[in-house]
């Protein structure tokens, strides 16, 4: 009996060679997807900036439309980690694309560098809160990160809290000194959800309350952000 060999060979749009090291496909990769996909109107990337291309122009619905959908899915479907990875396959897709620039994630790489802190007892024991900060804001979708105070007494309140975000002049005070890190930042999630809440608008003199919609939230939410981030990190 006469057996013949069979040789599947990988096609293009699924080797490196038929990938653009900026993200996407090259004109290789595109022309080899459609070959296997009949009928897909699969094309290369529209890399001209937006400020160039004619307003309702073909090129600049296919922009626009790329960049809202691939937003979307960086926003929702997205790891924390991938997100942050200026090397990641959608964060170079979303440059090439001219959907976001270098410059705004590194703004966002940075913040937790930046001058947040007001360290009121010298330390470095604090170290660890600053790489929780920007997976913090990323899972909050906010622009941007309050003052945080770290402090060995929360002023105006008994020695048994270990944080408040005060909505007077946007500054959240963190007690860290004897406690366990995850214990901190768990408080510090809480006091962001507040945060959150106040860019909204919805907190009020009774928010703080056990039992409260806002306290609520704000308890759930940091649940999910810690369980989050000790999946990423379970160092």
């Amino acid at each position: 009996m006469k057996v013949t060999e069979i040789i599947t060979e990988t096609a293009a749009w699924q080797k490196k060679s038929g990938k653009n090291k900026n993200g996407g496909l090259n004109k290789k990769g595109v022309k080899s997807y459609r070959r296997e996909h009949p009928g897909s109107k699969l094309q290369t990337a529209v890399t001209t900036k937006p400020s160039k291309l004619k307003k309702g122009s073909k090129a600049s619905k296919r922009r626009k439309s790329f960049c809202a959908r691939m937003k979307g899915m960086k926003k929702s479907r997205t790891g924390a980690k991938t997100k942050r990875d200026p090397n990641s396959r959608i964060n170079k897709a979303l440059r090439k694309w001219h959907c976001e620039s270098v410059e705004q994630l590194q703004d966002m790489l940075m913040i937790a560098e930046s001058k947040i802190f007001e360290i009121m007892h010298e330390s470095h024991a604090n170290d660890f809160i600053k790489p929780f900060l920007p997976f913090a804001q990323e899972e909050l979708q906010i622009n941007q990160l309050p003052v945080i105070k770290v402090v060995d007494r929360v002023p105006g309140a008994d020695g048994t809290t270990f944080g408040a975000f005060n909505q007077a002049d946007e500054c959240i005070y963190l007690v860290s000194k004897g406690r366990h890190p995850k214990d901190v930042l768990r408080t510090l999630a809480h006091e962001l959800v507040h945060y959150k809440q106040h860019l909204q608008d919805v907190l009020d003199d009774e928010s703080g309350i056990t039992g409260s919609p806002e306290e609520n939230e704000a308890n759930a939410q940091a649940g999910v952000i810690m369980r989050n981030y000790s999946q990423e990190n379970p160092e």
